[in-house]
């Protein structure tokens, strides 16, 4: 099972970004400015570059592992490493604690889209986890 990542805040940050860097672009351009033009053109790569990661950060589940892309990141979990999954802060995102070795302890944060059936996955293929939901 495939989920992806779900639009928040800094999907709508970025179109601010893409409407800011084109006012300053066209002001730029119009009042044959360098500085503008390059500012516009700068905010609007950097737009277009966060939307490019945001189009490739999603979460694989099977039968095996967990597996977290975010664009050219890619962590594998298997499913004996996972110990616990819960809330993490406010948001609808969760956080889902793993071992390293034996004491060593990590995790990530996912936040996707359908997190009802996330959620569900990963009570199906991580039964001896912890869950705080």
């Amino acid at each position: 099972m495939r989920f992806r990542t779900k639009t928040g805040l800094p999907t709508w940050l970025i179109c601010v970004y893409v409407c800011v860097g084109l006012c300053v672009l066209i002001l730029g351009i119009r009042s044959s400015s360098f500085l503008n033009a390059s500012l516009g053109s700068f905010l609007i790569l950097v737009a277009l570059l966060h939307v490019l990661i945001q189009l490739f950060i999603y979460w694989q589940l099977d039968t095996v592992s967990l597996r977290q892309r975010k664009f050219w990141k890619k962590k594998e979990i298997s499913w004996p490493d996972v110990n616990s999954i819960s809330r993490f802060g406010t948001t609808d995102s969760v956080q889902i604690m793993y071992r390293h070795q034996a004491e060593d302890y990590s995790f990530i944060v996912a936040s996707p889209k359908e997190n009802s059936k996330f959620i569900a996955a990963l009570r199906l293929f991580a039964p001896q986890a912890h869950f705080d939901l």
